[in-house]
């Protein structure tokens, strides 16, 4: 009875999930151009758990919303940055960055993490940019963005490169390689 019970529960997970779309203004219903609260995203989210926390990395201290499905798997988060406008006190705030990692969510292009880069392309038109990040390249236009990651070829590990500086990936590069998108972000390409 209980496999029953996980069952149907992951099936109608898998459904409500599968529901959620990444558009230019919302994801799913949650509208991401007024400010959010973890309140918010629960009511949003309600079969889902939500967490709030202030992270800190190599930028500035920020407000982090997480949310996870009921076995763990993350599925997307937010970032608002600690500013004169945004305190650590405040309740609610606007989205500064939004990065889906779950190939459960679809973006308006029909676009999932785990995709690979030229259908994503190839969808979305030639309208794009390619923009360097830390460690990876994003690529997109308007709000939305794809994080991938070129591998080197075969003849660059022979000569031991073990990875590409994201400055020097090129179109050609990417489209030769074909990576798989790793997570999308919105409304700026993800610096991770």
């Amino acid at each position: 009875m209980k496999l029953i019970l996980y069952f149907l529960s992951l099936v109608s997970f898998i459904v409500t999930a599968n529901d959620v779309v990444l558009k230019d203004k919302t994801l799913g219903s949650l509208p991401l151009t007024k400010p959010i609260s973890v309140d918010l995203v629960n009511n949003h989210f309600p079969n889902f758990r939500v967490t709030h926390q202030i992270a800190s990395g190599d930028s500035p201290d920020f407000h982090k919303i997480s949310v996870f499905t009921e076995i763990g798997e993350p599925l997307f988060y937010t970032v608002t940055y600690l500013s004169n406008d945004t305190k650590e006190t405040d309740l609610a705030y606007k989205i500064d960055l939004l990065v889906i990692l779950s190939p459960l969510i679809r973006d308006k292009y029909n676009v999932r993490v785990g995709d690979k880069i030229v259908s994503a392309i190839k969808k979305r038109g030639t309208e794009i940019t390619i923009v360097g990040g830390h460690f990876n390249n994003s690529i997109g236009s308007g709000s939305i963005y794809y994080q991938i990651t070129v591998p080197p070829t075969k003849e660059d590990s022979k000569i031991g490169l073990d990875f590409y500086h994201p400055d020097y990936v090129s179109m050609d590069l990417v489209l030769n390689s074909n990576p798989s998108i790793e997570s999308i972000s919105w409304p700026v390409a993800s610096w991770e």
